[in-house]
């Protein structure tokens, strides 16, 4: 390989990752139902043995991944068993804690930050969490008496 070969290697390189890094969105609600992995897509999954519901649209401006609503939220819900998950082809936003539950749930962004927040609800109504784009949401643990 002579260095103009190497040069325009390199060249190609840099470009495919500017693209991926322009087309891969890190924090917004994806635009309508379905997605890639190109646009970026919102994932729920329960890992718990109790059901969970996922919505569809995250309906406020502001909030990363973990934040919590008891407005921010309209369109679809999609019931998920356990093991269940939302398809990867769709985009889901929002994870719904239930009024009277403590939920656990682990976060992992697209980035790799990976954490757990209980959503303690207990005593009060649903609340609403959002799932930024390529971001996964896995509810691990619910409870009426206690907080997993």
């Amino acid at each position: 390989m002579n260095g103009k070969q190497g040069f325009g290697r390199i060249v190609a390189t840099v470009v495919a990752v500017m693209a991926l890094t322009v087309v891969v969105p890190a924090g917004a609600a994806q635009a309508g139902t379905t997605c890639s992995a190109w646009s970026g897509c919102s994932h729920v999954e329960n890992a718990d043995a109790l059901t969970i519901t996922a919505r569809r649209n995250w309906t406020c401006s502001t909030g990363t991944t973990g934040t919590a609503s008891t407005t921010c939220v309209s369109g679809a819900s999609l019931t998920l068993y356990n093991g269940g998950q939302t398809p990867t082809n769709e985009d889901w936003d929002v994870v719904q804690v239930d009024g009277g539950w403590c939920y656990k749930i682990r976060f992992i962004n697209w980035y790799g930050k990976d954490w757990t927040v209980r959503y303690d609800r207990r005593g009060t109504s649903n609340t609403y969490v959002k799932v930024e784009n390529g971001s996964r949401a896995i509810v691990q643990d619910q409870s009426t008496s206690s907080c997993p």
